[in-house]
């Protein structure tokens, strides 16, 4: 199927446009998993929207060449040692976390589409002739 559908301009609002939209903004767990890979920086908690857990990568990584360079090689093996452990746990629940960021995107797109009823808007009416079958 042709992907030229997300070049449209449907800015104007309905749910071709926020499907658009959350198309653009939705995580891919193939991205996630290999951001994985830059572990010591955290790319993938930043990926994931967890800047929290992505700089504690990147202070337990400069601790690690601190350590190392004030010539503390043990201690920046064990905290090198300690970050691939927490990689090797975030592998396994990189799938839940995209699902849940992603639910939460869905979320925000889908429920701040409209900012409710135009005003003076009363609800529609059928003319009474009309017969309900």
């Amino acid at each position: 199927m042709s992907k030229a559908w997300t070049e449209l301009d449907l800015d104007g609002g309905g749910l071709q446009s926020a499907n658009l939209r959350l198309a653009a903004l939705l995580r891919r767990r193939g991205t996630a998993y290999a951001l994985l890979a830059l572990f010591p920086l955290g790319m993938h908690r930043h990926y994931l929207r967890d800047r929290r857990g992505a700089w504690l990568y990147r202070g337990g990584s400069l601790l690690a060449i601190a350590a190392y360079l004030l010539g503390q090689s043990a201690l920046s093996a064990v905290l090198l040692a300690a970050l691939a452990a927490w990689a090797i746990y975030d592998l396994f629940r990189i799938d839940d976390a995209v699902a849940r960021v992603n639910k939460q995107l869905r979320m925000r797109v889908y429920l701040g589409q409209t900012s409710g009823a135009p005003p003076g808007f009363k609800g529609h009416y059928t003319n009474k002739t009309d017969k309900i079958q």
